[in-house]
């Protein structure tokens, strides 16, 4: 298997309960770290799609909740280990905020 390769990208919601996927096309990676921006003042939601563009928002509070604060704070940050030999399509990963401007920062090996 080829060797990893690291990058990094960052997701701000625009408009609180208009969830916005990682990446705005297919992009398969082997291994993901999310996290709450530090300057966030609200809670950040992670989820996925469904036939209705997304099974989860903040308002409904569901998904995975990243806490204000980064990975400095418990809660603040979730990592994606995939199994050796598979990938998880990122762009069908999806985040939200309670807050306009808020967002996550996030990691990624290829």
């Amino acid at each position: 298997m080829a060797p990893r390769v690291y990058h990094t990208g960052r997701v701000a919601v625009t408009t609180a309960g208009k969830p916005h996927p990682l990446s705005g096309t297919a992009l398969r990676v082997r291994s993901l770290t999310v996290q709450s921006e530090v300057g966030n003042t609200g809670l950040v939601h992670l989820g996925g799609p469904t036939e209705n563009d997304v099974n989860y928002n903040v308002a409904a509070l569901m998904g995975i909740v990243l806490v204000p604060g980064g990975a400095d704070q418990p809660g603040g940050s979730r990592t994606f280990e995939i199994d050796e030999g598979d990938t998880l399509d990122i762009s069908t990963v999806f985040v939200d905020a309670a807050v306009n401007g808020d967002g996550v920062t996030f990691d990624y090996t290829v």
